[in-house]
């Protein structure tokens, strides 16, 4: 399922879109307002419309702010799908390289002896966490590859178990676990520096934002009009803990976002039974 745009975004898109549409509506009764109110100080040669142009450039500004916005939510939605995609299959890769090292560890265990195994590196508990994994798939890889290492023959004539064999059914998948765990840590690296741009464009927004419904707030009620500028009022955050005149409470601040922990903590189940 593809990620949803989040709340804090849609939020801001919604305000910004009527400030700009409540304004473009609006524009010639608060010029005609401006008119009156600063007509007899207005020197020759200007207007109101040095005032509504600077309106005007306020409201494309924080249009420009929205969009690069927009933009910093849409490469941190992509990272997020990617980021998933990948998880996706390192859990399938982590259960095959887990099972093969089960099978093989057994193996170990009947042709050669407890020891043996124990001393080749396979653990009696194998992690289920993909890095802890990881890391005791290359431990017993390292062993197997050691020339100094010999293995002891099969109990089982008729089966012989080498060092090759075992380190053959494992490395493969092993060498996959490895890279989705490495490409993981990259993508977390793409993850943060994400939120982080998207904080930052949120950031650049709410200021253009508050300045620009402050501005008009305040030209309404200089141009005499008290109901379009208690409209402007309710396009502002409400502080933490401040109850609006309609006795609501207020909104609580809203956190910048931050990354997952790598890897959820969860009980590691037991090993799969013997066959």
């Amino acid at each position: 399922m593809p990620a949803k745009i989040s709340d804090m975004v849609t939020d801001r898109e919604k305000k910004c879109e009527f400030v700009k549409s409540f304004h473009a509506s609006h524009r010639q009764q608060l010029a005609d307002g401006l008119t009156r109110t600063l007509g007899p100080d207005l020197a020759e040669g200007q207007d109101v419309d040095h005032v509504l142009g600077v309106v005007d450039l306020l409201v494309r500004c924080q249009d420009r702010s929205l969009r690069t916005l927009l933009t910093a939510e849409s490469t941190h939605l992509n990272e997020v799908g990617n980021d998933n995609a990948v998880r996706v299959a390192r859990d399938g890769t982590t259960l095959e390289v887990r099972e093969t090292m089960f099978d093989m560890r057994e193996i170990c265990r009947r042709c050669l002896t407890d020891a043996v195994a124990e001393k080749i590196g396979f653990e009696s508990r194998l992690a289920q966490d993909p890095v802890a994994l990881a890391r005791q798939g290359n431990r017993v890889l390292g062993n197997l590859q050691d020339p100094t290492f010999p293995l002891p023959p099969s109990r089982y004539p008729g089966l012989p178990v080498t060092a090759a064999f075992v380190a053959s059914a494992i490395a493969p998948g092993l060498q996959s676990l490895v890279a989705l765990n490495d490409a993981i840590t990259g993508e977390r690296t793409g993850f943060q520096g994400t939120i982080v741009a998207k904080n930052e464009a949120m950031k650049g927004h709410d200021t253009i934002y508050l300045v620009t419904v402050r501005i008009l707030q305040g030209l309404y009620k200089l141009a005499g009009l008290p109901e379009l500028a208690a409209r402007m009022e309710l396009t502002l955050p409400r502080r933490s803990g401040r109850p609006a005149e309609d006795g609501t409470p207020g909104e609580p601040p809203t956190p910048p976002e931050t990354a997952p922990p790598e890897t959820p903590p969860d009980a590691a189940p037991a090993d799969p039974p013997s066959t």
